[in-house]
């Protein structure tokens, strides 16, 4: 065995996933063994590894594996138009949560502001009546 072939243990040790999960791809067809041997083991090669991260990277943008076995079954630029219209997508979801975190701070911050101003307006009415209690006090003569 060349050092660019594997079995389903080894592609599963360096891929993550599991045999089971490889074994599964085969029976649906999303990805095939290059070769099977006379002992039943399946047979890898550089190009199932390829594909294999492919299937993982449409996986984890969420699509299901019927949506990655048709989007592997199209041509290099359908398959580069899919990505770019989930990476678009990816962006607007970033967008939305940014913007909703920015709306839920500036809400924070009006609350915080109308508590301040419930506590400044009874303030302001100590300073104005300690104002008028010195003047007050400066027209009698009175000294603290």
């Amino acid at each position: 065995m060349s050092t660019m072939e594997y079995t389903v243990q080894q592609l599963a040790k360096l891929s993550g996933v599991s045999k089971r999960t490889l074994h599964y791809y085969d029976e649906i067809d999303l990805l095939k063994p290059k070769a099977i041997r006379s002992n039943g083991y399946r047979i890898y090669g550089s190009e199932e590894v390829t594909r294999l991260q492919q299937i993982l990277f449409f996986k984890s943008f969420g699509l299901s594996l019927i949506e990655i076995q048709t989007i592997m079954a199209q041509d290099k630029v359908t398959i580069y138009q899919t990505l770019q219209s989930q990476q678009m997508k990816l962006i607007q979801q970033k967008i939305s949560l940014e913007l909703y975190f920015a709306i839920e701070k500036c809400r924070e911050m009006q609350l915080k502001m109308q508590r301040f101003a419930t506590h400044l307006i009874p303030f302001r009415q100590c300073v104005g009546q300690s104002i008028a209690l010195a003047m007050k006090r400066d027209d009698m003569g009175v000294m603290n």
